[in-house]
């Protein structure tokens, strides 16, 4: 699904940036990390607990918390996400020319507190939840004394 590709393109930017603070923590303090996806399925879920997805989901949200904590994900609207340029469908004569592939969001130039805000209350359940359901488990054991079977 569309989702669980976006969530992987989380979970690769979560690998680069771990590479990248693994790579330069001598040379440059880094203070904050911000992460951006325009999804906003991909940012509930990372906002989420890992343990309550089904695995494919669950795996992927838990590699993404080892390397960026959940407070550091925000939303950039897809009419402002570089990206999306090229997926919309632009030729790649056209990408020459368009100021958005060139250029950073314009909001990024401005104060973090003009920035798009975060979504309040997203709830998306297309990957559905493990069900926690509470069942007895019996066991038995037995043990044979004096050799006999």
């Amino acid at each position: 699904s569309i989702p669980r590709l976006e969530l992987c393109a989380a979970a690769l930017l979560a690998k680069l940036v771990k590479f990248v603070l693994d790579t330069f923590h001598n040379i440059v303090v880094i203070d904050k990390i911000v992460a951006w996806t325009d999804s906003t399925i991909v940012l509930s879920w990372i906002r989420s607990l890992p343990r309550q997805w089904k695995v494919f989901v669950s795996n992927r949200i838990a590699y993404i918390h080892e390397r960026i904590p959940p407070g550091c994900w925000r939303h950039v609207p897809s009419q402002k996400n570089p990206a999306d340029s090229a997926s919309r469908g632009l030729l790649p004569s056209q990408l020459l020319s368009h100021p958005l592939w060139w250029s950073d969001p314009d909001f990024l130039t401005l104060s973090p507190n003009f920035w798009p805000p975060k979504p309040i209350n997203i709830s998306h359940n297309l990957e559905l939840k493990d069900s926690f359901s509470s069942r007895p488990i019996v066991s038995c054991l037995t043990q044979c004394i004096g050799g006999q079977d």
